[in-house]
This record gives structure tokens, C-alpha cells and sequence, in this order.
């Protein structure tokens, strides 16, 4: 129980709006994708840096737990409280103006809605890369924090390598602006790279600055219809080859992922005329330059047709119009949202081996419970996956035992490859939070999570900022 004493204290920081009623707390413990559901004493709302150096210095402190807080779009646990009714949290929804927009950069408050920011830089003729199928919701701190990667990371990389500057604000208080607008800056050690993909664990993000781009004067998207993956590596170096450094997007779909978002789309849009069968795999690709004097369309069609041997043109469907191709990409981003609605476990994985991790998943899948169904798609041109295990017969969701047993088996198939040394990652874009701790200990070195540990101890001694994340103290 928080002492009214320190309610009232916090509750006078100027900048600050306090939320303390039980009601009006809820949603701030509830992600918007999962059934966890925390618990907070408190919510606290500021509106400037200043606001939440004085609120995490006064925490340091009295030795208060701090909970960071953005869109509530994590899905690896870390984005709402423990049930421990112990952490504060500090959302930073309030933080979201534009600070400063520039033809090479734009600053702006953590709290900014990522789709926010790329329409306010689109207004002003730039282009800000990063997307993914949260954006609606999902806040530039977060993206940050949990190092974000998306559909576009495959031409112009994932938020690290976006970032140019950060501010900061570690749990004693103090202020850190970090990083620099132009490119070359070599300074000692890279310090604010270090805050990115931290989760929040280290310190509160409240500006971010990120590198901008040409507006985009050509795109074309285009789905294909396979009927296996082996060939995949074959397709991505005949499109990597002919398209070059316009192949921006390369996603892989498989039957059940595609059909959750195909519907969605349809129960809200109505028909969306495609092929006239259905695929066990789908590729959704996308070619975009920003030069208008390339002629994009035909260098695609030449791609195209030098090879058939992996690529059958009758199952290539171009988008004729910008509507078709967000119709396509609308499909994409649905899924997530649609499997939640089925019993199930999801997992964020890189694997170099793609064709060979989907076998062996999809086959021992059903040794585990019956019914279950994979649900595939992703990032394959940089090799991340979002594996799902659905049951799309039943609502009864799975034991925990059956979630630890497809853990395991995911561990195992990762384990196995890494082995091989083949690349692979338990956590391609999502992050560690809370669900994938146990996983971590066993996938990396224990002198890694002690080198993490030691980070943690340096700019958070006593373990107040979202604690229990990526790792537990000793």
C-alpha cells in the first residue's frame, strides 16, 4: 500500500496529472494484446522531461518501484505492472509533441504515437520508415526501448539504427542527452545505444530523435502464391539481384496466418478479389524508390520473368492501385490481432533456417495438444518470424504445461540450429520482458547476464525501474 504521504508529494510535481482511483487505473494495467492483468497504486502522467526527473529523483529517494510506460503495445510482457500492486507507473502519453522537424531529422517527446509522427513528418515532404502493425498505438519511446524492427528493416534497418539522439532520465533523476545529428561522432563509448532495446530497465526515454528520408515516388507491391518455401533464399536473391536496394519489404504468410487477416479485412472492407485458389505459403513484397526518374514497374517485370524456375508467374498478383496494395498490407497487419481471438502461444524468433525451423515446429506442434494449428508469417528477408501455436477449434486456452512444453520445443529447434551454427535468436524485435526470462538464462552466457546485471547496477543500484524485466536481481 502507497502512503498517502507520498500520493500527495508526487501529486504536487508541476507538469504531472496523478491518477489514484481505482477505476480509472485499470486500463493502464491491462497490454492491449494478452490477458495479463497488474496492478498499480498509482499512475502518473507528466507532460515535460523536467516533470519526470522530479518524479523519479523523489522515487530514488524513498525507494519507490517505477514502472515506464508507453502505448501498452508490448507483447513480451513488460508493458503493464507486476501484481504486486508495488510499482508506480509512469506513463508518458502526455509526452507527445514535436519538438523540432528538419529536412535530415525530426525530435519529439517519447510519447508521441509513432503513426502521429510519420503523418506530421509526411505534411512537411519527408519519410519516416518505421512500421509495424501497432503504430496506430505504439509510442516512439517504446519503439525505442524495445529496439522495434517492422516491415521495412530489410532496406532502412529497425530503431537503432534510425536513432540519432535520445534524452534520458535515469532513476536518481539526472538528465542525459545522448548521441548527435550529424553522422560522424566519436566520442568515447556509444552510450545511448545502450538504452535502446533496454526495455525501459535502465531509464526513462522522454526525446527521440531519428534520422529522415526522401518521400517515396514509386511503389509497387506485389503477392505471390507458393506452394512450398523451400526455394525462399532462391526468390530473395532473384528479387535482392534485379531490384536492389528497392526490394524494401519481403514477407512470408502461410495459409492460416493469411486466411485470419484476408478475413478480418473483409468483414470491415468487404471483397478483395485475389487468386482463384488458395497457396500453403503467400510472399507480400514491395519495391519503392524515392527517385522519380527510375522506371520501378519495369524492373520489376524483368526481375520477374528472368527466371522462372522458383517463381511461377501465374501466381505473381502486381497491385494495379495505392488502394490494392493497403488493401494487401491491411491483411498483413491484421493477423496478430485476428489470432489473438484463438487459445494459443506467440513466439518472435530470427532463424536463418526458415524452411527447416517451420518443419519441424509444424510436425511436433500436435504431439503437444491436437488441435493446434501454426501460424506463420514475418520479416523473412532479415529472418524474423511471428510463430504462433493457435487452436482455432476451441476458445479453452491452453495449460500451462502445454505453454512450457511449446516453449521448450521452440528453445530446442533454436538451440538445435544455433548448433549447426546457423543463425537464430529466441528474440528477433519484441524484446525479452517478462515471458521470455526463463528462456534467456539458458540461451545466452551467464557472463552475458552478468555483464547485463552489472549495466543494470550501475544506472539503477537499487532495482527501482521496471524491475523484473530481461532478468531478475540476485
Amino acid at each position: 500500500m502507497l502512503a498517502i504521504d507520498h500520493i500527495q508529494a508526487l501529486s504536487e510535481i508541476d507538469h504531472c496529472r496523478t491518477i489514484a482511483a481505482h477505476d480509472d487505473i485499470k486500463k493502464f494495467c491491462i497490454p492491449e494484446r494478452g490477458n495479463e492483468i497488474g496492478k498499480t497504486p498509482l499512475v502518473l502522467m507528466p507532460s515535460t522531461t523536467e516533470a519526470v526527473s522530479a518524479i523519479l529523483s523523489y522515487c530514488h529517494q524513498h525507494q519507490l518501484e517505477i514502472m515506464p510506460q508507453g502505448g501498452l503495445t508490448g507483447l513480451a510482457g513488460g508493458s503493464i505492472p507486476t501484481a504486486s500492486d508495488t510499482q508506480i507507473v509512469l506513463n508518458l502519453s502526455r509526452l507527445n509533441q514535436m519538438i523540432q522537424l528538419k529536412d535530415g531529422y525530426a525530435t519529439a517527446q517519447a510519447g508521441m504515437v509513432l503513426s502521429t509522427f510519420k503523418d506530421e513528418v509526411a505534411r512537411k515532404g519527408r519519410y519516416f520508415p518505421l512500421s509495424y502493425g501497432s503504430e496506430q498505438s505504439a509510442q516512439l519511446g517504446g519503439a525505442v526501448a524495445t529496439n522495434a524492427g517492422g516491415i521495412n528493416f530489410l532496406h532502412y534497418g529497425g530503431a537503432r539504427q534510425l536513432l540519432l539522439k535520445l534524452k534520458v532520465v535515469l532513476m536518481d533523476g539526472t538528465i542525459l542527452e545522448l548521441g548527435n545529428t550529424v553522422p560522424k561522432d566519436n566520442c568515447g563509448y556509444d552510450i545511448k545505444d545502450l538504452f535502446v532495446g533496454s526495455e525501459g530497465t535502465l531509464g526513462v526515454i522522454t526525446e527521440v530523435t531519428f534520422r529522415l528520408f526522401n518521400p517515396r515516388a514509386q511503389t509497387y507491391t506485389s503477392l505471390v502464391g507458393l506452394t512450398e518455401i523451400e526455394p525462399l533464399p532462391q526468390i530473395f536473391k532473384q528479387l535482392k539481384s534485379g531490384m536492389g536496394d528497392s526490394l524494401t519489404a519481403f514477407e512470408l504468410i502461410n495459409r492460416q496466418a493469411f486466411q485470419l487477416g484476408f478475413e478480418s479485412y473483409i468483414k470491415d472492407h468487404g471483397d478483395l478479389a485475389l487468386f482463384d485458389q488458395s497457396y500453403p505459403w503467400y510472399l507480400l513484397f514491395e519495391c519503392s524508390t524515392s527517385s522519380p526518374y527510375m522506371n520501378l514497374q519495369e524492373m520489376l517485370i524483368l526481375t520477374l520473368e528472368a527466371d522462372h524456375s522458383f517463381i511461377n508467374l501465374e501466381q505473381v498478383l502486381l497491385a494495379e492501385n495505392l488502394e490494392k496494395a493497403e488493401a494487401l498490407w491491411s491483411c498483413r497487419h491484421r493477423i496478430s490481432d485476428a489470432a489473438k481471438h484463438y487459445p494459443g502461444i506467440t513466439f518472435d524468433i530470427s532463424v536463418e533456417d526458415i524452411d527447416g525451423f517451420v518443419k519441424e515446429f509444424s510436425t511436433k506442434i500436435t504431439a503437444i495438444h491436437s488441435q493446434l494449428v501454426p501460424v506463420i508469417f514475418g520479416h523473412a528477408g532479415d529472418y524474423n518470424l511471428h510463430v504462433h501455436a493457435r487452436n482455432m477449434s476451441s476458445k479453452q486456452d491452453l495449460s500451462a504445461l502445454e505453454k512450457q512444453q511449446l516453449e521448450d520445443l521452440v528453445f530446442a529447434i533454436l538451440t538445435s540450429m544455433k548448433e549447426k551454427k546457423l543463425g537464430a535468436s529466441l528474440s528477433a524485435e519484441h524484446g525479452i520482458g517478462r515471458h521470455k526470462k526463463r528462456m534467456l538464462s539458458s540461451w545466452v552466457p551467464q557472463v552475458h547476464i552478468q555483464a547485463m546485471k552489472g549495466i543494470k547496477q550501475l544506472f539503477d543500484p537499487q532495482s527501482l525501474l521496471h524491475d523484473g524485466v530481461i532478468f531478475d536481481k540476485d
